[in-house]
């Protein structure tokens, strides 16, 4: 009875472990823009990549700064993509993502900065592309 015992903490353990691994192992792999970016298109959707599958906490606490209306964010497998007005050109944005947001990231806060121009995404990649 006491082998049975233990086997059952033994699992139980492991169970755990392999759980706790799972949950929290996402690792932030890129933000588009990228953090200190300059002459970003003004109607760029941010991005936010992790290396897995994530889900959605509360979408609702991602904060941009200076505030921009209509933003609504949506995940597509690993990564989150915040949709919104136009930014203003020629201005510095703050954008964060507090711990909790995504269920499987819950390290600390996600936050980085970038400063648009005045071009249209459009406009940036034929730029690129020339």
């Amino acid at each position: 009875m006491n082998q049975i015992s233990n086997m059952k903490k033994i699992i139980l353990i492991a169970s755990l472990i392999l759980f706790a691994s799972k949950t929290y192992s996402v690792e932030l792999l890129m933000v588009i823009p990228a953090d200190t970016a300059t002459n970003v298109p003004v109607d760029i959707d941010i991005s936010v990549t992790f290396d897995q599958e994530i889900t959605p906490g509360e979408l609702l606490d991602i904060n941009i700064s200076p505030s921009v209306k209509n933003v609504s964010s949506v995940i597509e497998g690993n990564n989150l993509i915040i949709r919104h007005d136009d930014f203003k050109p020629n201005t510095t944005y703050i954008i964060t993502i507090p711990y909790g947001v995504i269920n499987e990231y819950n390290y600390f806060d996600i936050t980085w900065s970038f400063t648009t121009g005045n071009s249209s995404e459009d406009d940036y990649i034929l730029e690129r592309n020339e």
